[in-house]
């Protein structure tokens, strides 16, 4: 009984995951093909739509920020972006990456896991520099 229990709640998030796999994110903000557009870029920009775009719940950064979705082919080849989502991905159309204003970035002060690591990185060039390990 309890090995049944289980095989169904396996099927349960298989069967999750492989609706969540086949959304529909709209096309590829590099090529505009519509193949494995699965690949999800957070922007530095703000979103022509506010509030329908990436934020931060650390930092209090509000979801305004610009997002591009790209197939498993550009994203491999890093082919560069053309277009940002206008709003969501799926729903919303694409407008030309230039035409995004605003800067939309973490407070890093409010991200301790960034400032540590930073510290880190500073520690181990300022180490280099001198010679020493």
């Amino acid at each position: 009984m309890m090995a049944r229990v289980r095989a169904m709640k396996h099927l349960k998030w298989r069967k999750l995951l492989e609706r969540h796999m086949s959304e529909n994110l709209g096309p590829c903000c590099a090529c505009e093909g519509t193949d494995g557009v699965r690949n999800i870029y957070m922007l530095h920009q703000k979103s022509p739509t506010p509030g329908k775009g990436w934020g931060c719940v650390v930092c209090g950064l509000p979801s305004d920020g610009a997002v591009a979705v790209v197939c498993d082919g550009c994203h491999d080849h890093r082919v560069p972006r053309r277009f940002a989502c206008a709003g969501w991905p799926a729903q919303a159309g694409r407008v030309p990456i230039e035409s995004l204003t605003g800067a939309h970035d973490h407070d890093l002060s409010l991200h301790p896991e960034l400032t540590a690591l930073e510290t880190a990185k500073e520690l181990k060039c300022k180490t280099a520099s001198s010679g020493t390990t």
